[in-house]
């Protein structure tokens, strides 16, 4: 399913800009540049994504390992009282974690703002060649 909605979306995409070309073709100025500015984004984009997934994971890992280690021993913990340094083992991993986290949001905000003002170039972009393409005829004058 998943698939089909993909190919019908790319589909949908490619009629809408060979139509938009056909009717306005100074819009291939516009779509040209910012199809080129999309790719780089996500060639930016994508090893910066998966090197955050992967640190995510590195970083969560210690977390589960602690927490296991803390229930499976909790009788012993409690007769030694060592829990406040496994408490502050904890922290420290989340905090860690916690770090990842954060840079991942800043990596996806920074995409979204670029992809904004790349999609707010464009239309601008498309209103414009639009607008310059036609024949602006003053209202009430008639061409012969």
């Amino acid at each position: 399913r998943t698939l089909l909605d993909a190919g019908h979306c790319l589909v949908e995409t490619i009629s809408v800009v060979i139509v938009t070309a056909i009717i306005t073709p100074y819009t291939l100025l516009v779509l040209v540049p910012a199809s080129y500015a999309y790719y780089s984004l996500q060639q930016t984009f994508r090893p910066i994504s998966r090197e955050g997934q992967r640190l995510s994971s590195v970083t969560l890992s210690p977390i589960f390992a602690l927490l296991s280690e803390s229930l499976s021993g909790l009788e012993t913990l409690r007769a030694t009282q060592l829990g406040g340094i496994f408490r502050d083992r904890f922290l420290n991993y989340q905090d860690a974690h916690t770090r990842v986290n954060i840079a991942q949001t800043t990596n996806n905000r920074w995409l979204g703002v670029r992809l904004e003002s790349l999609g707010s170039c464009v239309i601008l972009g498309i209103g414009l060649s639009a607008s310059l393409a036609f024949d602006t005829t003053p209202i009430g004058t008639l061409r012969r």
